[in-house]
């Protein structure tokens, strides 16, 4: 494996276990909603999801296979009903979101009672936004972490974990359970303007790296 495809491994295939594996607990037969998603399946879940336009959705069923009935839009409310008629109004066991402002609250919405909702954006926590509290009766708790906190922190068992991560994450990759994000665009450091306006498009799929290796 080349140390570009390392990169971007290393962060998207420990981001998803330590959120759905050590965070939520994700169990077998769960139904799991990944907002957006352009992250791994676990435990065998049923897998909603949320994406931005078509082309985005045509790349989930023809690359993963997923339902497309699964898959919603990202860019408005709408996503909420229709978990809540596909799932005959059970809602979602593990919601893994990235949406920001009212979009996050209506997420948060969609979990089942005893379910978890795990954050991975940062918007809304920099900018001091709220939550409603009413969720919080349906036993579901609130779940937000930055994985580079495990590797700036000061105690051994947050290196211990950190590495644990890595290891699994190169673990399943070998064992072909994990597979190289895809499609991955590359940049040379010198180009690293337009590596950051490729990242900032809302039609943007996979991965960016930026490489070193040709100045």
């Amino acid at each position: 494996m080349t140390s570009i495809l390392f990169g971007p491994l290393e962060v998207s295939f420990q981001v998803a276990p330590y959120a759905l594996k050590y965070q939520a607990n994700l169990q077998p037969g769960e139904v799991r909603f990944a907002i957006p998603s352009d992250d791994c399946e676990a435990h065998n879940p049923t897998i909603f999801a949320t994406v931005g336009n078509e082309s985005k959705k045509t790349f989930l069923f023809n690359t993963y296979g997923l339902n497309q009935d699964h898959i919603f839009s990202s860019r408005d409310r709408s996503f909420l009903p229709a978990v809540l008629s596909e799932t005959s109004g059970q809602s979602i066991d593990v919601v893994l979101n990235s949406l920001r402002g009212d979009l996050l609250h209506k997420s948060f919405e969609a979990c089942a009672n005893f379910g978890r909702f795990v954050e991975i954006g940062k918007r809304d926590i920099i900018d001091h936004s709220s939550l409603d509290m009413a969720m919080f009766g349906c036993n579901v708790p609130f779940i937000a972490f930055d994985l580079s906190n495990l590797y700036l922190s000061n105690k051994s068992s947050h290196h211990k974990l950190w590495r644990k991560l890595l290891f699994e994450s190169m673990e399943l990759n070998r064992t072909g359970d994990f597979k190289a994000c895809s499609p991955l665009e590359v940049f040379k450091a010198s180009d690293i303007i337009r590596a950051f306006r490729h990242f900032s498009l809302g039609t943007r799929m996979g991965k960016a790296a930026v490489s070193f290796e040709d100045g």
